[in-house]
């Protein structure tokens, strides 16, 4: 208990002093914020009263309101990019050409996109100008696809008082995001806390920068902001584009790499100018990323010159590795890697889920991820994955994903005299075994997916038995789209077609986003296509053909 008292946030503390006839309060030493730490803060009191009781100094004047003047706060890299992840946006934050400008790697779905950002504070709010999108293969209109990553943020704010705007400049080439009162959220938690009054903060101006050597924490981005900045120019920034070491490095390579796996990949010379490309990336993941993509396509690629499996099994590893240890933080290259191991000539090879626990990754993340790799590994070391297992059965998030896997290495297990559990079967134990512990969200999932297993298997009737199962777990405008189909058919052959009336009725009134209307749009064709196979005192099927119109 009392460790936890010390890390408890304390609120500021002030010297007063007299100015021109004001009352100034200072702050008195660093100040731990939610995201970094309040190095100098000054505050205007106006003028102090006759009647007030000064004898305790500063704190004489909490209950009153004050303008802030002055502030400088320093922002922990790490503890920003925490919370940008909490908030949905995969954020990696590197040193940039100059202190006035830092660079920000976004994960999106097809592979991590930078930019280069130069940041400043006007009127108290924080304005972001990302310039020079770059990816390593090339991608068509990758400020969209910035957008479209920064989306989430703008979800969870946008009913808020301090929304988060996103939105194209310089005819699409830029992007300008904007969030309003950034110095007051600074401040709040800080001076709640201490129970002093928030002061205004209406006005302030200045830059964030970034610094590599933090005060003993690592990389801080530093804001600084004044109430009345000389010379502070808020227009937006003109100057001329420097090049960059390496921009024509990711070029060179990217050109290299662009005709592969169609065309022979020279693996010496990709080599090469990796190494010509990583001494000159500034951002960690953009390096991590070069190098397994570079492991990917000589995966899939024909190489020139003889290069046996073995060989290529060994280079591939090694990359493996390697993008591994220069990922930091990133959990989308660590997923990488392992496909890359599952595809492996020798997947007993235990040296990328040794590499995974090695890497700065949350222990919930890297379990996720050993358990990914545990069947794979169970089909030829039963007794090496049985330890990898319990190794991370402590961490591990999610029990559909636990429970696959001692499906799958139990199946192993089993004396050869046994026939071994079916995948489905596998599937359909660990579903049951949620629903008994009364994880109903995730036995659905896992009974859709031991539906799946079973209609490849040709086994329609247990296909039958899970969706009903799948379908009767949650309630039915929870379900994911794809699922509502196939559930209705499977209740109506149980006999249940009330049920299964009742369930595609949901579809009338599901509210999906831009991103699920096409999987609405499949699922409103599926129920018009039941419904016109009832009876006509049943049959409804004009409803779902005119919710498809809607869309």
């Amino acid at each position: 208990m009392s460790a936890l008292r010390a890390e408890r946030p304390v609120g500021p503390r002030f010297d007063l002093r007299a100015q021109r006839g004001e009352a100034r309060l200072h702050a008195r030493g660093p100040t731990p914020l939610a995201l970094g730490s309040l190095r100098a803060l000054e505050l205007v009191a106006g003028d102090i009263g006759s009647t007030l009781d000064l004898r305790h100094g500063a704190v004489a004047l909490r209950n009153r309101r004050t303008h802030a003047v002055s502030v400088l706060v320093s922002l922990d890299v790490v503890a920003v990019e925490h919370a940008l992840r909490a908030l949905g946006v995969a954020a990696d934050l590197h040193c940039g050409p100059g202190a006035g400008a830092f660079g920000l790697t976004l994960s999106t779905g097809s592979g991590p996109v930078d930019c280069e950002v130069r940041a400043r504070v006007i009127d108290d709010a924080l304005v972001l100008r990302l310039t020079r999108f770059a990816s390593l293969l090339p991608r068509a209109d990758l400020a969209e696809v910035v957008r479209e990553a920064l989306r989430p943020v703008e979800a969870a704010t946008w009913s808020s008082v301090r929304p988060l705007r996103v939105t194209r400049v310089s005819e699409g080439r830029a992007l300008r995001v904007t969030s309003p009162h950034i110095v007051e959220a600074l401040l709040t938690a800080s001076f709640a806390t201490g129970g002093w009054r928030l002061p205004r903060t209406g006005g302030l101006s200045g830059h964030v920068a970034w610094s590599s050597a933090g005060h003993g924490h690592g990389a801080v981005l530093t804001l600084a902001a004044t109430l009345d900045p000389d010379g502070f120019d808020d227009r937006e920034p003109v100057e001329p584009e420097a090049e960059r070491p390496h921009d024509a490095a990711r070029v060179a390579l990217g050109q290299l790499l662009a005709g592969a796996p169609y065309d022979a990949l020279d693996a010496d010379r990709a080599a090469a100018q990796l190494e010509t490309y990583l001494a000159a990336e500034p951002s960690p993941v953009m390096r991590a990323d070069a190098v397994v993509t570079l492991a990917e396509l000589l995966r899939s690629s024909e190489l020139t010159g003889p290069v046996s499996r073995a060989e290529q099994d060994a280079l591939v590893r090694g990359l493996g590795v390697r993008a591994l240890a220069l990922a930091g933080r990133s959990p989308d290259i660590a997923r990488r890697v392992l496909a890359l191991a599952e595809q492996s000539a020798s997947p007993s090879d235990e040296s990328l889920l040794a590499a995974v626990l090695a890497a700065p990754l949350p222990a919930a993340q890297q379990a996720a991820l050993v358990l990914t790799a545990v069947p794979q590994l169970a089909r030829t070391a039963p007794a090496r994955a049985r330890a990898w297992l319990e190794r991370v059965r402590p961490f591990a998030p999610d029990l559909s994903v636990l429970r696959a896997a001692e499906a799958a290495l139990l199946a192993t297990e089993r004396p050869a005299s046994e026939r071994p559990e079916s995948l489905a079967r596998s599937h359909e134990r660990a579903a049951e075994a949620l629903a008994g512990e009364g994880h109903a969200a995730r036995a659905a999932e896992a009974f859709a997916g031991a539906a799946r297993a079973y209609q490849q298997a040709r086994d329609a009737q247990a296909a039958a038995r899970c969706w009903v199962a799948c379908v009767s777990s949650v309630p039915g405008h929870t379900l994911a789209l794809e699922w509502v189909a196939p559930g209705a058919a499977a209740l109506q052959l149980a006999g249940r077609t009330q049920d299964a009336i009742a369930l595609l009725a949901t579809l009338l009134v599901r509210d999906v986003d831009a991103d699920d209307r096409d999987a609405l749009g499949a699922a409103l064709d599926a129920a018009q296509r039941f419904h016109q196979g009832l009876p006509a005192t049943l049959a409804a099927p004009e409803l779902f053909a005119a919710r498809r119109r809607e869309l």
